[in-house]
């Protein structure tokens, strides 16, 4: 499966991008790797739910813009 991905070396990038975020937070690798597919799965279902409503900067225009004319 690593050699179809692209090789051991890639995937040797891969696991060191991951420990440095782990490393960042202070979790394990694998924590890493669920959050971030997970985080793909969720966005891909609120973005299925959300597409379907208007676009509210279109509709409403941009709410609170007043306090950033200060």
């Amino acid at each position: 499966m690593v050699d179809a991905w692209r090789g051991w070396s890639l995937f040797q990038a891969l696991l060191q991008t991951l420990k440095g975020i782990a490393t960042k937070y202070g979790v394990s690798i694998a924590n890493v790797a669920v959050k971030y597919v997970l985080d793909q799965e969720d966005r891909s279902s609120i973005k299925e739910v959300t597409k379907k409503g208007k676009n509210l900067l279109q509709v409403i225009g941009d709410c609170g813009d007043e306090y950033r004319r200060r």
